[in-house]
């Protein structure tokens, strides 16, 4: 494209410039690296005369060592010079598919030539194409550097990779460390190597680093770098470990294991093991005092080691002089079985248990009670002799459910209400788990009230006091509420007698008045029941005789002169008789309240008729009229209309003493004596004589 367009330039200008004689190329002579990677001019073009326009192009290149034409990567481009001239150049083109090689063409003779009106002017352009430089390293092939160990710190310089380009192409390294470590630090932008730790936590004594330089054409291999690192640092060490132990799993806490023992030539402080177990448990099995590796104690005087959960342990120790640590310090320790005896699942080793007395076998309770032989060995559960053990036993093949060996009864503490019994479980190598069962028996409303076998007849004569005659006393085995008896009277014959005696929820029979003469020779029978408060109750019956009697009339003989009995009567301590103890008494006071209550309701009666009828015990002289019509008053009702209308149909009722025509100052009205009092009206009726009617109109009165 540039060709045809130099050649338009060239017709176009022709006219108007001279014809071009000559071109020159300044320089004849070039280099050029067959690495080269981007364009590069070589040679600018020049013409005579000046300022002539012409179409400039490479004709061919020549091989300058053997003369033959080859295959070249040379172009020409123009480029404006001034207003109105352009110069030609001749560059290397790295887009062209021909590629330099030194080794192939040192020395290239290119033609350029330059075209107008058809004449060709050329000129030579000698190309030498230069090998590239490989990098060049300093201390190659190699350097040793040595270094005392204390007295490189962390951060020290230790050297500095330097390499040179000849043709000034970018360096890049590479490095590998051998042996690799840590304690070397390598910047890839400075390429200086230095020290990443102090020395004297290096413990390995030579370190080599092999190093590469590329330009990206070629690359420099074989440098070796050597450091030499003198005087380390002494590792310190536990010389007793590693070790191996073995312990019973019932072994004591605090049972020593080990004491560590330390070697360290150039450390002379103390050290403090840091130890760790594994399998790792919480809490830790072992305590650590100084170099005295113990079994840590479990709470109950013994250690944590359990055959049955863990065999072996792994404890790894290790010591630290600032700089470096031990190494292979590891404890074995191995743990052997020992038989256990099985283990209730109540950690507090006590079970509770609620029992009824009753037949055997007939209460039981859940324990909920179960056992763990550590070695999974058989084992048996039985109740230890000693504190009425035989009294009770297990209802089920597992054990737990705890009921009664024989009748058990409490009342009357017949047997005890609380008991522990001592159980234990033995497998089947002796060894035994012990546990306690808490055993509390709760009483049964299981007895009826007794009576005894006959009751005394009471006998009242006209000078037996008011008061207590005699007392109902019947047992109860059960304790407490079960025991506790309540008497009431059921049935007395003759009915009658219930108006002189009374039966008291203690057992108390009272006499409440005085007999007739008439009841004399009477005998009462007195049906009573005594019930506990048991849930549900029990009760049992007696039947009480009671007498009246009248004491002969006889001559009172004279007071004795002894001493009198000064024994206490239950008899004679009677209560002190209230009014309402009197069933008569209680039965005026329920009268008079019913009598009191009716006329409350009759007054209230009476207030709400006065409420809403404006009156409440007589009609007032004044009522409402309506027209009758023949028919019955309480089958018409009339319009509530204004009293006052104009309208003659509706007026007050007359009083009797008042005459209806002066009452209503109209001779229309007048009372009819034939009609008799209807039964909603209280003056009778009056006729209403309507000027405006053939016939008059009855008027019924009704109250207002």
């Amino acid at each position: 494209m540039k060709f045809y367009i130099s050649i338009l330039f060239s017709s176009y200008f022709q006219a108007y410039h001279c014809e071009l004689t000559s071109i020159a190329l300044t320089p004849t002579n070039n280099v050029v690296k067959d690495t080269q990677l981007g364009n590069t001019d070589l040679s600018t073009v020049s013409m005579t005369p000046a300022n002539t326009f012409a179409s400039c192009y490479v004709k061919q290149a020549f091989s300058a060592a053997t003369g033959v034409e080859v295959e070249h990567p040379f172009n020409v481009r123009y480029e404006a010079a001034a207003a109105s001239s352009y110069n030609w150049i001749v560059i290397f083109d790295s887009t062209s598919p021909f590629k330099l090689d030194s080794t192939v063409v040192p020395i290239y003779t290119v033609i350029v030539g330059c075209l107008q009106n058809a004449v060709t002017q050329s000129a030579n352009l000698t190309v030498q194409v230069l090998p590239n430089q490989r990098p060049a390293l300093i201390d190659y092939p190699g350097k040793v550097i040595s270094y005392s160990a204390p007295t490189v710190p962390a951060g020290m310089l230790l050297y500095k990779v330097t390499a040179t380009d000849g043709d000034g192409d970018v360096l890049t390294y590479t490095y590998n460390i051998q042996p690799a470590v840590s304690f070397l630090s390598i910047d890839q932008v400075t390429n200086e190597i230095s020290a990443a730790v102090d020395f004297r936590s290096v413990t390995i004594p030579l370190v080599t680093i092999n190093v590469d330089v590329t330009d990206g054409f070629d690359t420099l291999t074989g440098f070796k770098l050597q450091i030499q690192i003198l005087n380390l640092n002494t590792r310190p060490e536990i010389t007793n470990l590693p070790a191996a132990v073995t312990m019973k799993e019932d072994v004591n806490g605090g049972t020593l294991l080990i004491d560590l023992l330390y070697q360290d030539p150039d450390y002379t402080g103390s050290f403090i093991p840091d130890c760790s177990v594994f399998p790792n448990i919480n809490p830790s099995i072992i305590s650590i005092s100084g170099s005295r590796l113990t079994l840590a104690n479990g709470g109950n005087g013994k250690s944590l080691l359990d055959y049955e959960a863990i065999t072996s342990y792994r404890i790894t120790c290790t010591i630290f002089d600032g700089y470096l640590y031990s190494e292979n310090d590891v404890l074995t320790l191995n743990v052997d079985n020992v038989n256990e005896p099985p283990i209730f699942n109540q950690a507090s080793g006590v079970y509770n248990c609620q029992l009824q007395e009753s037949k055997a076998g007939g209460s039981s309770c859940n324990l909920f009670l179960s056992v763990q032989d550590p070695e999974s060995d058989a084992y048996t559960i039985s109740i230890r002799p000693g504190n009425n053990n035989e009294r009770f036993t297990f209802a089920s093949p597992s054990s737990d459910i705890l009921t009664f060996a024989t009748d058990y009864d409490v009342d009357n503490n017949a047997m005890p209400s609380s008991v522990s019994l001592d159980i234990e479980a033995r497998d089947a190598n002796g060894a035994a788990g012990f546990a306690q069962i808490k055993v509390t028996i709760t009483d049964v409303n299981d007895n009826e009230p007794v009576f005894p076998g006959s009751q005394p007849v009471i006998e009242l004569n006209d000078l037996t006091p008011i008061g207590l005659v005699g007392i109902l006393q019947a047992s109860d085995a059960d304790s407490g509420l079960n025991g506790e008896v309540e008497y009431r009277a059921t049935t007395i014959s003759p009915l009658t007698a219930a108006n002189y005696l009374n039966v008291l929820g203690n057992g108390q029979i009272h006499y409440t008045k005085q007999f007739p003469d008439t009841w004399s020779g009477t005998t009462i029978l007195l049906t009573a029941d005594a019930e506990d408060k048991g849930i549900p109750s029990k009760k049992a019956s007696t039947t009480q005789t009671v007498r009246f009697v009248t004491l002969p009339t006889t001559t009172q003989p004279p007071p004795a002169t002894t001493q009198p009995d000064t024994t206490p009567n239950p008899l004679s301590q009677q209560p002190e008789q209230g009014y309402f103890d009197e069933p008569a008494n209680i039965a005026m006071v329920a009268v008079l309240g019913v009598i009191l209550f009716i006329a409350l309701l009759i007054a209230l009666f009476f207030c709400m008729r006065k409420l809403f009828l404006g009156y409440c015990c007589t009609r007032p002289s004044h009522g409402r009229v309506h027209p009758y019509n023949g028919y019955p008053p309480d089958y018409y009702t009339p319009p509530r209309q204004s009293r006052y209308s104009g309208y003659p149909r509706y007026y007050r009722e007359p009083s009797d003493h008042v005459d209806p025509r002066e009452y209503y100052r109209d001779p229309r009205y007048h009372r009819d004596p034939r009609h008799p009092l209807s039964a909603g009206s209280i003056h009778g009726e009056i006729i209403a004589v309507d000027d405006r009617r053939s016939k008059p109109s009855r008027l019924a009165l009704q109250p207002f």
